[in-house]
């Protein structure tokens, strides 16, 4: 009888370890988690293109931080400006293109406005902001209305 006692102890110690390896492995799933999450989140600060159709700057709507403008962009990249103020009654229309990781902007409307072709700007994206920066435009009104920051409506 001395023996069995001995097993049962044995027994009940082996149990003991497997809990304490299911433990150890739940605590390391946990941990694998919460490293995937934050790596997720810590990319969702960067910016992001989408080189297919750039979905991210494409079909939305998008207002300027310094002068309320709406910058509507439709899948295609056909644009509309619309100005809050009065002063400019009619809003500008015209295209976006993608060209690499810069957009090319043209005014389609008030050429006597813009009658230098069209603007290159770098663009970049994160989270809701929208930010737009000239590289290379003739246009002195076109680069003062589209540089800057525009925040996702």
């Amino acid at each position: 009888m001395a023996k069995k006692k001995t097993n049962r102890k044995k027994a009940k110690s082996q149990g003991g370890s497997a809990m304490q390896w299911l433990i150890l492995v739940l605590i390391l799933a946990v941990i694998a988690v919460a490293a995937f999450i934050a790596y997720q989140y810590s990319n969702k600060e960067n910016p992001v293109k989408d080189s297919v159709n750039d979905s991210v700057l494409f079909g939305k709507t998008w207002v300027s931080h310094s002068d309320g403008a709406m910058l509507t962009v439709d899948e295609l990249g056909n644009y509309t400006l619309d100005f809050p103020s009065v002063e400019t009654t009619e809003p500008w229309k015209g295209q976006i293109t993608l060209q690499g990781d810069n957009i090319i902007i043209s005014l389609e409307n008030h050429r006597n406005l813009c009658n230098e072709g069209s603007g290159t700007f770098s663009y970049s994206i994160v989270g809701k902001e929208l930010e737009i920066k000239v590289l290379k435009d003739n246009c002195k009104i076109r680069r003062e209305r589209l540089s800057g920051k525009w925040f996702l409506l």
